[in-house]
């Protein structure tokens, strides 16, 4: 057996924090699945509706969490 190795870890106090790092993205998935559904079932394809509605969450999510983070090095420098 190896020895335990009881290194301190230390974290950088910058780093971006795991329930901060995708919101948006994780909320656009979310909502545009829901909306997809909801319009899938009007159209009478809520596979096709849930799969577009997704893509476009996704997008929607990335450009969301884009532009917040570049606001966010934008003031700090």
């Amino acid at each position: 057996m190896r020895p335990h190795n009881h290194e301190e870890v230390t974290i950088d106090s910058k780093a971006i924090k795991p329930e901060e790092g995708n919101k948006g993205l994780g909320m656009g998935l979310c909502f545009g699945a829901g909306i997809g559904i909801v319009l899938g079932a009007i159209i009478s394809n809520v596979m096709l509706g849930m799969t577009i509605g997704a893509i476009i969450g996704v997008v929607a999510g990335c450009f969301y969490d884009s532009t917040k983070n570049k606001k966010g090095k934008d003031k700090v420098l």
